[in-house]
């Protein structure tokens, strides 16, 4: 979880620590130095129902400190931000721990009810003046045993029984409801966050997949769950790295895809703005195709900046999801608003149930000419009723736009900056080499070209061999904003002739745009007038290997007089010392995101140890052009899809290979076409006096006449492979054999696997790679 609290210092390079006890971590402060809670006038009771911790259940979770209690005197504090203050034990025994905006390295050792944490390699940055860092630290360098409740709480006891550091379960998720405050604008529901267990990937239900991990719902009406009814409003808080990385284990991309539609959205929306097929998640919220979709626009606008809201980018429409073919009514139209937290991390997902006085309450009040003029073109009638819908002013609704517009932007999470550009360590990947020029870089020691823009206005960065500090002012907040710096102090040594240390202090001082990717783990420095843009990686994302120690000089052991036996005495052989077997190979390599549009970029990371050598290239390349360091990133950005390989040399002088493969959704040569049907199951012509059509929009919906019946429905392409449906239908009666064609037509047309277009005409293949439609241009 970020913290917006401002950090003064940029030395976040790792520093070794002594191995017994770090520089710069004092002895135990007083317990005063906590910002108490309730504080009893003496210590609780011992409590009998703790045991020894076993490793297996110091390793079991990542832990979270929240009360200290001390003998002398008696006392006990509660932790404020316990979220901040985490240990996370391995079984290899090194332990991570995180120190408010700090993070240690470090090692234990568990011997029965004996623990003791050795801290090693630590970020010195600055958290300030209210922050526990330092007696947190102080204390854990104390610890000396570990007991577990039968609450499964963790306690980590003192050295000379001076207290004990209380610690629970962190969740994964990061936040907790006690983080969430909401302003209801005088809305008639209270409410409730919840934080809800992961629910695993299913795809045996109708009427699709569902599957959501750990995450925040915010109840209205109701505090359990199970008692929420389908229609009741619902606010969704949904980790983006952990809900897509569930569905793509799942080997089902549509998560990824839409969460990359909302973002694209919510960035730039489409002009003119779709009336239907608009991006939305999650699943369990929609049962059908969204036929209609109005009253597009932002919640938070994007011209302000808001230094609350935690979500600024995003956006909100009312529309339906319909299963068949109907009129517009009040039945089933909701509020929807699809954005992420201003960090990224967080998919916010917002369902209201709105009504208004220009449509019907439901299907029993359309009058019979109404249907009449909707079963004879269903989809004009839909078009027209979002014509008129999208002219009602905000307050022509109930509840008003503007009210749950203004709910949403009252959303707080605590922890989440006003912009995702702040209070986060970024490190340089990739970029042009200065402001403007055209020669791309790839950065080979990101680790030397950081920055940090500080929620107090300061920016402090390092640039090779040089560091300095700006100033900054935000226009704009959220995922992606501008903002506009200020020169100020820097060293200016000469760093060397590889070194890009001034243009990236160039680049600071002339990015004005920025823009946060979905996630929270990349971002976008725009420069300006073309200039290209830097890519930045958040450095909690960005693993590196630490170096080997530094041999240490030891003493040759004492000469040892060994007697020697009598002549006649056979000599026994000397012992062979059993060969040490060399560490494990730790080989890691990711694409992130894997699915991207043409012309987006994608990041390839990898973290490799204990081999002989790595190459990272395109596959097919020869690798021997493309060798790495063992840890790294790359930032690729593609117009095809690409499949990148890894080879490791490994110690035994074999090799392992390991790919990640990036697809590219491609422009869509079928958008805004339309067509006339000319055959079907090949040498099969239309019936005289009907007409077949199919017309495809740019926002994934198909539509036209069936002979009969108007039908439309959603479709995708992905290179030559097309996918189609479900379709909806009205429902008119025609004579049978025209109602034998349509069924026919319907069915193909659903089982579209792919196309080709030769000549003026669209020619449709089934999965057989049979020819099943045939049409001519429009």
């Amino acid at each position: 979880m970020r913290r917006s609290t401002p950090l003064a210092l940029l030395l976040v390079s790792l520093l070794l620590f002594a191995a017994c006890q770090p520089a710069g971590i004092p002895e135990a402060p007083t317990p005063d130095q906590i910002p108490a809670g309730e504080q009893p006038a003496r210590p609780p009771a011992t409590d009998t129902t703790h045991a020894p911790a076993t490793q297996e259940e110091l390793t079991a979770t990542p832990w979270q400190w929240t009360a200290l209690t001390e003998t002398a005197p008696a006392n006990q504090s509660v932790v404020s931000d316990p979220q901040n203050y985490t240990l996370t034990f391995t079984d290899d025994n090194t332990v991570a721990i995180q120190a408010d905006c700090n993070q240690v390295a470090g090692s234990y050792t568990l011997d029965g009810e004996s623990l003791a944490i050795q801290l090693g390699a630590a970020t010195m940055a600055f958290c300030g003046e209210g922050s526990m860092d330092q007696l947190y630290l102080g204390l854990l360098g104390r610890v000396s045993g570990a007991l577990v409740a039968e609450t499964g709480d963790l306690q980590l006891v003192l050295g000379d029984a001076a207290g004990q550091m209380q610690f629970t379960p962190l969740s994964a998720l990061g936040i907790g409801p006690n983080d969430i405050s909401l302003d209801t604008q005088g809305l008639p529901y209270s409410w409730q966050p919840v934080l809800v267990p992961e629910t695993p990937y299913d795809a045996s239900m109708p009427p699709g997949p569902t599957g959501l991990p750990e995450h925040i719902e915010i109840l209205f009406g109701v505090t359990d769950p199970a008692d929420r009814q389908p229609s009741d409003p619902i606010m969704y808080i949904i980790p983006v790295n952990a809900y897509r990385a569930q569905w793509d284990a799942a080997g089902d991309p549509s998560v990824s895809r839409t969460l990359d539609r909302i973002e694209q959205y919510a960035f730039t929306m489409p002009s003119p703005a779709p009336t239907s097929g608009m991006p939305a998640l999650p699943s369990s919220e929609i049962a059908g195709y969204n036929d209609l979709a109005v009253q597009i626009s932002r919640a938070v606008p994007a011209s302000e900046l808001n230094l609350l809201s935690a979500t600024q980018t995003g956006y909100r429409f009312v529309g339906r999801w319909a299963q068949d073919a109907n009129p517009v009514t009040n039945q089933g139209l909701r509020y929807v608003y699809q954005g992420f937290t201003n960090d990224g991390q967080y998919l916010v997902s917002f369902w209201y149930p709105v009504t208004t006085d220009a449509a019907p309450a439901d299907v029993s009040q359309i009058p019979q000419e109404d249907w009449d003029a909707f079963n004879a073109d269903p989809m004009g009638v839909i078009s027209t009723t979002a014509d008129a819908l999208n002219a009602l002013p905000p307050a022509d609704w109930e509840p008003d736009l503007e009210t749950l517009d203004a709910l949403v932007a009252s959303l707080e999470i605590k922890g989440v900056p006003a912009s995702g550009l702040q209070d986060v360590v970024w490190l340089w990947t990739n970029g042009p080499e200065q402001p403007g020029s055209d020669s791309i870089v790839a950065i080979p020691n990101p680790e030397a070209y950081q920055v940090i823009y500080n929620s107090d206005g300061m920016i402090r960065f390092t640039a090779d061999c040089n560091n300095g500090g700006m100033t900054y002012e935000l226009s704009q907040g959220g995922m992606a904003g501008g903002m506009l710096a200020q020169p100020g102090p820097v060293t200016l040594a000469e760093c060397g002739p590889d070194s890009y240390d001034q243009g990236f202090i160039n680049a600071l001082l002339a990015a004005q745009t920025y823009r946060v990717r979905a996630g929270g783990n990349t971002m976008e420095l725009v420069l300006p007038a073309g200039g290209g843009w830097l890519i930045m990686v958040d450095q909690r994302a960005y693993v590196t290997v630490p170096p080997p120690p530094e041999p240490t000089a030891t003493q040759p052991p004492a000469a040892t007089v060994i007697p020697v036996p009598p002549t006649n005495t056979p000599i026994p052989p000397t012992p062979t010392p059993e060969p040490t077997a060399p560490p494990e190979p730790i080989i890691q390599f990711s694409a992130n995101p894997t699915t991207i549009d043409a012309g987006q970029c994608t990041t390839l990371a990898w973290n490799v140890e204990n081999v002989q050598a790595v190459w990272v290239y395109p596959q097919g390349a020869a690798y021997e052009d493309y060798p790495v360091t063992g840890n790294g990133v790359q930032v690729h950005c593609l117009d095809t899809t690409t499949t990148y390989e890894m080879r490791v040399a490994l110690t035994d002088g074999t090799t392992q290979t390991q790919q990640v493969t990036v697809t590219v959704i491609p422009g869509n040569p079928l958008a805004n076409t339309s067509w006339a049907l000319s055959s079907f199951e090949p040498g099969r012509v239309p019936l005289p006096n009907t007409t077949i059509t199919l017309a495809f929009d740019n926002a994934g919906t198909v539509s036209g006449n069936s002979g009969c019946n108007t039908y439309s429905g959603a479709y995708t392409v992905d290179g030559t492979t097309l996918t189609v449906g479900p379709l909806i239908s009205t429902q008119m009666a025609c004579e049978q054999d025209v109602m034998d064609q349509e069924q026919i037509y319907l069915a193909s047309l659903q089982g579209a696997a792919s196309f080709d277009l030769p000549a003026g005409q669209l020619v449709i293949f089934n999965a057989a790679g049979q020819e099943i439609l045939r049409y001519n241009g429009g």
